[in-house]
């Protein structure tokens, strides 16, 4: 669309004013639910690691760890 159709033709640049304007606002709509997805994947991601930090088998091998790099007491 021309900026000269404001004043040669407006009937079709109001059609076409209104029809990128639903364009425009649906995209809107679509990028906020995406946001939303994307920041429920977050939240379940932050959970799934919140559980493997009190996994109990990763607390175990965890303890292994720590037992195997402290150092020696002296006797």
């Amino acid at each position: 669309m021309f900026n000269n159709e404001m004043f040669t033709s407006p009937d079709k640049c109001i059609s076409e004013c209104e029809k990128q304007i639903e364009f425009s606002n649906n995209l809107i709509i679509y990028l906020q639910q995406y946001i939303v997805q994307l920041e429920t994947m977050k939240n379940m991601a932050n959970s799934a690691k919140a559980f493997q930090d009190v996994n109990p088998v990763n607390m175990m091998l965890q303890f292994m760890d720590y037992m195997q790099k402290k150092p020696k007491e002296d006797k």
